[in-house]
């Protein structure tokens, strides 16, 4: 089941029609915000993976066959939990075996590498390294038939992802044979399979009715309860064609034969085809409850695949019940575990980025020494017109006088010029160092949010509903206003650092402020069961400036519920001591260590802690919160112990 996603953003042009309303102070700057923020949300959205940071990692230490199997294994067992060291384990131990000359170890490397390739969908790269294996197992194993017809079909399997279904026929036949001359009826049962979804695909409907028949009548024949493979591939098979009944009592036969073996990941994964089902007969009341029971197995057991479309099936289910909200904080949760996985980064574009800085940076220090030049020639014709003044008598006292304040206030105009050069270059490095941490790590999140909706979209163009159009056009609306947010709260940074913002001190209610923070975080703190509580006054004011006050109400709680674990609890508290009213937000979190604690307020060590559940964050919110308090002439302080929570409090003029 898929969403089509319809999002409505801000043009550049509209982006720069608002930045022009700012004053002449701050435009140069606004502008090199704007060029960073496209250049990053254009480039800055998937990390790769594939990165081989870890190529360096030291080998000689792996000096045997068994030390590589062990490596082997360690991959093979992260493979669905962790892919990134997954592949880092899976290269190494190429590497080694290459090096050892140890042909099977470069095949079963060869084969994790390739699966977590074809996972992702890099399918070009996972032929590769098929072919290579494919390559290395017919000169240096072909007695080994069972190696021999796992690599058959799994290059088959890249060839028909690439759409070469020529090339696919031909290995997959190759596997039948063999298997038919093993007598090997659960693997002919594969064969079969594999050949009938290829003629789908490349679609020769009858040839592909023919395998599916053939398959269907040599597993009744067979009765085999010990195979659940070739069960679950039959019943994705019959699933593709429409064929749910079929489907779902193979798909039943397979999750008996994984429960009776104690495969959880076979069961996980099972359970969630037979909730697809249940989904595609209209019966959502049962597709939920095997999403659900696939959930409990992938958390309990760590099996992100069952957890990822589980999240999934359920975000499906609540869309077709209207509850978009549900809906959405389940494709949430299922973006969350898709970016876990995938997670990536290019380099090479911050890299990019980081020169073209510098070559700004180089040419202000060009100005500079020509400036200084032109200062040092300037100083010394003016030595030479103070020599030859002296001559002069009395009577060009005067006038001598009046040159050398004009000389004075020229030479003092150009220093300052040559200062501001310097502080403008200086501005320009601190700029490129904070902007660089700050939205390369808050963009990303939502970024790709917004791609995970897009590749739905490109993934199932025409299984949109009409009336699942609006709630996905709520969801991305909502992803466009957390990035504008973030763009906000950059803005507002830039605008304190030019002393552009307006300060508008009135008589207002801290609980109704407050009130308003504490309503939009309920959804969130109920999420993690952290129990939010507000006390205090209701009547009580104090002298603020409303925007100032709120957002930093909005940023304490938003940590606050960040770094608190499950089932803790965050506390607002609003009340008057000595002619001053005070608001404090207080919880039971992780705390902060004394370290952090010493450098909290110092933009240039921003603080990337992440939340209690992952949450991404750069530091700059408290930093805010300070010199807005600062600018309402309030106090702003904080106390915290590690394992123990923290306590952030405003103090105000009542």
């Amino acid at each position: 089941m898929n969403f089509k996603l319809k999002c409505t953003c801000l043009s550049t042009n509209t982006l720069i029609n608002i930045y022009m309303k700012f004053s002449f102070k701050i435009s140069l700057f606004t502008v090199r915000i704007l060029v960073l923020f496209f250049l990053l949300t254009s480039n800055l959205y998937a990390q790769n993976i594939d990165s081989d940071s870890d190529s360096k990692e030291d080998d000689v230490n792996v000096t045997s066959v068994k030390q590589i199997d062990i490596i082997l294994q360690q991959s093979f067992d992260a493979n669905i939990s962790n892919p990134r060291k997954s592949l880092r384990l899976a290269k190494k131990a190429k590497r080694v075996s290459t090096r050892l000359k140890y042909s099977k170890g470069v095949i079963d490397a060869d084969l994790i590498i390739g699966a977590l390739f074809f996972d992702r969908e890099d399918y070009k790269g996972a032929l590769e390294i098929y072919k290579e294996a494919l390559e290395i197992s017919q000169l240096k194993f072909k007695k080994d038939t069972t190696l021999k017809i796992k690599i058959l079909n799994l290059t088959g399997n890249a060839y028909k992802a690439n759409r070469n279904y020529s090339e696919a026929q031909k290995l997959y036949e190759s596997a039948l044979e063999i298997n038919i001359h093993n007598q090997n009826e659960a693997e002919i049962t594969n064969s079969y399979i594999n050949l009938s979804n290829l003629y789908y695909q490349s679609g020769d409907s009858k040839k592909s009715q023919d395998y599916l028949i053939k398959a269907s009548k040599l597993i009744e024949s067979t009765r085999s309860k010990k195979n659940a493979d070739p069960l679950g591939k039959l019943g994705n098979a019959y699933d593709k064609r429409g064929e749910f009944a079929k489907a779902l009592d193979y798909f039943e036969q397979s999750l008996q034969i994984y429960k009776d073996q104690n495969d959880y990941s076979g069961i996980a994964t099972t359970l969630v085809s037979i909730g697809y089902i249940h989904y595609n007969l209209k019966d959502f009341n049962k597709a939920d409850r095997y999403f659900h029971e696939a959930l409990s197995i992938g958390k309990e057991k760590n099996i992100k695949i069952a957890i990822l479309e589980s999240y999934q099936g359920l975000s499906h289910i609540s869309s077709q019940s209207q509850d978009y909200k549900k809906a959405y904080e389940l494709y949430k949760k299922y973006i969350n575990i898709k970016d876990s996985i995938l997670e990536e980064d290019k380099q090479e574009e911050i890299t990019k980025m980081k020169s073209k800085l510098q070559i700004e940076i180089n040419k202000k220090e060009i100005d500079l020494l020509k400036q200084e030049k032109e200062n040092q020639k300037l100083e010394y014709n003016n030595n030479k017109i103070i020599a030859r003044s002296s001559f002069w008598g009395l009577f060009l006292t005067i006038l001598l006088l009046g040159v050398l304040i004009y000389l004075y206030i020229d030479k003092r105009k150009s220093n300052l010029k040559l200062e501001t050069t310097r502080l403008e270059l200086e501005n320009l490095n601190a700029t490129k160092n904070k902007f660089f941490s700050i939205i390369a790590h808050d963009l990303k999140s939502p970024i790709a949010s917004l791609s995970g909706f897009l590749q739905i979209l490109i993934a199932f163009p025409t299984s949109i509903k009409p009336e699942e159009i609006k709630s996905f056009a709520i969801k991305i609306d909502q992803s466009v206003n957390s990035l504008k947010e973030m763009m906000t709260n950059v803005l507002k940074w830039s605008q304190s650092q030019m002393d552009n913002i307006q300060l508008n001190i009135e008589d207002l209610s801290p609980y109704t402020l407050a009130e308003n923070v504490v309503n939009i975080y309920k959804s969130q703190s109920d999420d993690k069961e952290i129990l939010l509580i507000q006390n205090g006054d209701s009547n009580l004011t104090c002298k603020a400036d409303k925007d100032m006050l709120e957002f930093i109400i909005h940023n304490l709680i938003h940590n606050a519920i960040k770094f608190t674990k499950r089932k803790g609890k965050v506390e607002i508290n609003i009340y008057e001591k000595n002619d001053k009213v005070f608001v404090s937000v207080s919880d039971s979190g992780v705390g902060i260590n004394e370290e952090i604690q010493n450098k909290i307020f110092n933009l240039t060590n921003l603080n990337h802690s992440r939340g209690t559940e992952n949450e991404m964050g750069t530091g700059l919110g408290l930093i805010l919160c300070k010199e807005f308090a600062e600018k309402m002439k309030a106090q702003f302080s904080f106390i915290s112990k590690v394992n123990e929570g923290s306590k952030f409090t405003i103090c105000m003029s009542k």
